[in-house]
């Protein structure tokens, strides 16, 4: 996730047909309840570091390197072009970053502020940028901080890909898109948040 502003220049996306992106983007919008016809607008800059230099600025861009590709302020979505991507990243890591970065969109209209395990492993497991667990799982005092910062330092994307696959298999979508909103286990699951984490934590040890 990266924390900047309304961009300038880049160019936008009018037809999802544009790198493929029409196989993603029906099951986000089912994923979500959403008509086909509230597609966000998607801005696609030639290079990274036109895309960086836009949307966080010139000097910050140099701590990123080619790592940072994409982004989503509000329900607009920016990255770069798949066809430049840079170093760090392949063709298809870009469409990946598009898909998140659009889940990211989606989700601001649910809630402009939604928890940052929830948005982040939503995003990331919609995108299908699944990754390896960390050996030792943090326990659930550090998983309930709504933080960034602690989020980064725990394999938070890794985490929350799996914690929101996990919901997605026992629970459904529409259950998630509640919790999203609300942010509320126990309204949305009968269950607390605490018994939730134990659920899929045991899950993953069982393989069930």
């Amino acid at each position: 996730m990266l924390v900047g502003n309304r961009p300038a220049g880049g160019y936008e996306i009018h037809s999802n047909r544009i790198y493929g992106l029409e196989k993603a983007y029906p099951d986000v919008h089912d994923f979500f309840g959403m008509s086909q016809e509230q597609k966000g607008k998607k801005v696609i800059y030639p290079s990274i570091e036109e895309f960086q230099r836009a949307y966080i600025g010139i000097i910050p861009s140099l701590a990123f390197g080619d790592w940072a590709a994409g982004a989503a302020f509000e329900d607009l979505v920016l990255a770069t072009s798949p066809e430049n991507p840079g170093s760090q990243h392949s063709y298809d890591d870009i469409l990946q970053i598009l898909v998140h970065e659009y889940v990211h969109a989606l989700i601001y209209r649910i809630n402009e502020t939604p928890n940052v395990w929830l948005d982040e492993g939503l995003a990331t497991y919609l995108a299908g940028q699944k990754s390896y667990l960390p050996q030792i799982l943090p326990g659930f005092e550090v998983f309930q901080k709504d933080d960034l910062g602690v989020f980064l330092d725990h394999d938070g994307y890794a985490i929350g890909e799996s914690f929101l696959a996990y919901l997605d298999a026992v629970y459904g979508n529409e259950n998630i898109n509640q919790l999203i909103k609300t942010n509320d286990y126990e309204a949305t699951f009968g269950k607390s948040a605490t018994e939730i984490y134990s659920e899929w934590t045991l899950s993953l040890e069982t393989g069930k």
